[in-house]
């Protein structure tokens, strides 16, 4: 009888010891859990904060780049000028965000702010950054959470976790201003190629550039508001009307056939005051009008005429691009025009009336850049064409 009696003892002690062990696993259990969640609470806070700095340092750069712009081509502001306006424009789109639990990006004005030159080396083509230098094509912005500037991140369980109550977090933005190849409206943007389809000879824009005392400066050109009043501004224009000179004769420059190769005035008119859509650009390869592929060969239109002068008008100081010729063979329908590349330049003054030798279509060199230019692997210069800014490593 005592053997049988002792059983359900022993059998009750053994599922005492099993319930003790379970609590201990399930207490165990229970701290990882919440440590697992405590860690997704801090690591989804900080990926939050590092999403928001990231995208205030993206639309700062972005910014920045945009004052960029205004320092290329004869005419720009000063590089200073320019530099100081970036600098401004990403500071204050900076703050315009929101990060992690803060309602305002602080970028400081110098230190997380630098410029530099990128550049086109043909022997290895390779893009080469040089930070410092000019003219700035570059700009880099740093958003972080560090003291003083900014507080660090509170962490929820860090303490507890990782034995850091805050973090730190940095983020960077690089955008690039490229040089510009040609000429693609993307479709469905409604996006116009701001082509004046009059053209200039190479040997002409390039004694422009050179300041040549030979062409007048009888213009002043706001280039922030457009207008243009009369007396030198140190810029020199060129006369776009065709005079001639001893290589190229009065009627060997004028207007041009951008697409359709029988354009008529009305289509000169609407691509003076609208630019080129879609359907002329259509008439080139892949619908890319290049200049960085191999010349470009234009059919010459009827010339420069009073038919088209007050369209003219209506565009005085506005940025327009124009080809620019080495070669043309044949008088008005019947040129052909050899293009080796486009610049940017504004009207300032027209008169296409009274006798030839009183006409003139005044023009000087300008920045200019729009959602159609193609970036290329070439180095921008003074003829002021860039394409839109890209964000880059």
């Amino acid at each position: 009888m005592d053997q049988f009696t002792s059983r359900p003892n022993t059998v009750l002690r053994e599922a005492s010891t099993r319930r003790g062990g379970v609590l201990v696993l399930a207490a165990g259990v229970l701290v990882l859990v919440l440590g697992f969640a405590a860690f997704s609470i801090d690591l989804g806070f900080l990926c939050l904060t590092k999403a928001g700095l990231q995208g205030a340092a993206d639309a700062a750069s972005r910014a920045a780049s945009q004052e960029l712009i205004k320092g290329f081509g004869l005419g720009s502001l000063p590089q200073s000028q320019v530099e100081a306006m970036s600098r401004l424009a990403a500071v204050e789109v900076a703050a315009l965000n929101e990060n992690g639990d803060v309602d305002s990006t602080f970028v400081h004005q110098t230190r997380d702010i630098r410029f530099g030159h990128r550049e086109w080396n043909t022997a290895t083509e390779t893009w080469e950054d040089t930070w410092g230098d000019g003219p700035y094509n570059l700009v880099e912005v740093t958003a972080h959470r560090w003291a003083p500037d900014n507080s660090e991140v509170d962490l929820f369980f860090g303490a507890v976790i990782m034995g850091n109550r805050t973090a730190v977090l940095l983020q960077k933005s690089v955008v690039f201003v490229p040089p510009a190849a040609g000429f693609r409206i993307p479709p469905g943007t409604g996006c116009n190629a701001m082509i004046l389809p009059i053209t200039e000879d190479l040997g002409t824009w390039n004694d422009l550039l050179l300041n040549d005392p030979s062409l007048p400066d009888d213009y002043t050109l706001d280039y922030s508001t457009g207008e243009v009043t009369n007396g030198p501004d140190g810029i020199r224009e060129i006369n776009l009307y065709p005079k001639g000179n001893g290589s190229l004769p009065t009627g060997n420059r004028g207007t041009v056939d951008i697409g359709h190769p029988g354009n008529s005035t009305a289509d000169l008119k609407r691509q003076i005051l609208h630019g080129c859509n879609e359907y002329d650009l259509s008439f080139f390869p892949n619908n890319e009008l290049r200049f960085d592929q191999g010349p470009l060969y234009l059919n010459g239109d009827t010339g420069l005429s009073a038919g088209i002068k007050n369209e003219l008008a209506q565009i005085i100081g506005q940025p327009r691009a124009i080809p620019l010729f080495i070669n043309v063979s044949g008088n008005g329908n019947n040129a052909t025009y050899t293009v080796v590349k486009f610049a940017g330049v504004r009207l300032v003054a027209v008169k296409l009336t009274g006798p030839p030798k009183k006409k003139y279509v005044m023009a000087q060199p300008s920045q200019y850049t729009d959602c159609t230019l193609v970036r290329g692997n070439l180095n921008a210069g003074v003829d002021g064409l860039v394409a839109t800014p890209i964000f880059s490593n």
